[in-house]
């Protein structure tokens, strides 16, 4: 910053970092705008490490301390036939017209060590009061850059904010240009939203706008806002909770997301765990060994959300008794030693024990264990001599 200023190229720091400091909190990113063209930010700086990748569009990333600064020229932006993407850049000396062209108030303030806080559209303001506002018409804002509705949602969300009345509308108008944008782009935001303390209060405010990409997700009310924000921040864990009151699979949500295939997983499970429905002892010892112990403790969780079952005392009895192979007081090893063949047999041996186990049938001990090892191997050996 202070090698544009001394080379007479008004340079200010802009958006969220600028928003964050007001709040009082610490920046993790540092946002800064200038006169000076792209060509001219990569003289005065030819002695650092220099991200280009934004060159184009005049940003230039300094790297400093092993920290990444992006700076980019004052600019304004014409056009947006993807609903996303400016189809036309111009370069300009006027930082207000630099700020006019940012989507909402609280991310259109810009500071300067010497000329202070810039706030040309009530930033500041609507920071205090708890508003998100877009700059200029709203409309115009969406249309430009449809992934600003989603932006809108996560920003209300993190924040507890709510959103001004003009600007929810025109999200709602604008709705479905969402179609149109990539489901990275869009899953990035609502993760961060669902992960959010008000997340539940935002999609009670906006379902349609939700629908537009979880399709099949009903509008939850506020008794349900509340529900979700006792949940873990856990996007995926919350999208499940979500479809599963309902008893619906959020897996094809997830995937049509492009979600990690372990999210869509996590999914399909619970929905099966919900249509199998265990709740005894037994039948959670048996989940537990079918489905692991993380997913078993997420369905026992939800189960109690969604309708107010509780299993947790089930689940800890089912927990403390032998429910994995990995648990059982003797091993493939023992039983080679105790002459079972080699092979499928030394398996068959070990799933037979764990299942005798599970229903609790035999205590998982060295000495019981051996001795129907012994029991099943001569079995085996029998059977093969038939």
């Amino acid at each position: 910053m202070c090698r544009l200023e001394d080379a007479q190229k008004s340079c200010w720091v802009v958006g969220g970092c600028v928003r964050d400091s007001l709040m009082g909190k610490m920046p993790t990113d540092w946002d800064m705008t200038t006169f000076a063209t792209p060509q001219e930010m990569t003289d005065i700086f030819a002695d650092k490490r220099l991200l280009l990748a934004g060159l184009s569009h005049g940003t230039v990333g300094v790297i400093e301390d092993g920290q990444v600064y992006e700076i980019t020229t004052f600019r304004l932006e014409s056009g947006c036939s993807d609903h996303r993407h400016p189809d036309k850049v111009l370069f300009t000396d006027n930082i207000v017209q630099d700020l006019t062209r940012r989507d909402f108030t609280i991310n259109a303030m810009a500071y300067h060590p010497q000329r202070g806080l810039l706030d040309c559209f009530g930033g500041q303001l609507d920071l205090q009061q708890g508003i998100i506002r877009c700059v200029g018409q709203p409309d115009m804002r969406f249309e430009e850059d449809a992934l600003r509705i989603l932006r809108a949602l996560r920003f209300a969300a993190v924040l507890d904010f709510s959103i001004e009345q003009d600007t929810l509308r025109a999200m709602r108008q604008k709705a479905a240009l969402l179609r149109e944008i990539s489901v990275e782009r869009i899953w990035s935001e609502l993760e961060k939203l669902l992960k959010a303390p008000a997340a539940g209060k935002v999609l009670s405010v906006c379902p349609k706008i939700f629908r537009e990409i979880l399709l099949e997700m009903p509008a939850i009310d506020t008794c349900d806002a509340e529900v979700l924000s006792k949940l873990p921040q856990d996007a995926v864990l919350r999208i499940i909770w979500l479809y599963g009151r309902l008893e619906k699979n959020a897996a094809p949500a997830l995937k049509r997301l492009r979600c990690p295939n372990v999210a869509v997983q996590r999914a399909q499970v619970f929905h099966q765990l919900q249509m199998d429905a265990p709740s005894n002892t037994l039948e959670l010892r048996y989940a537990l060994n079918r489905f692991g112990e993380v997913a078993v403790e997420e369905y026992v969780l939800l189960r109690r959300l969604i309708d107010k079952t509780e299993f947790s005392d089930n689940l800890k009895s089912a927990k403390a008794g032998c429910w994995k192979a990995a648990q059982l007081c003797i091993n493939g090893k023992e039983l080679l030693d105790l002459g079972c063949p080699r092979g499928k047999e030394v398996g068959e041996v070990l799933e037979g024990l764990l299942k005798l186990c599970i229903e609790e049938k035999l205590d998982n001990t060295a000495t019981v264990l051996r001795q129907e090892a012994q029991k099943q191997i001569a079995e085996i050996k029998n059977r093969k001599q038939q």
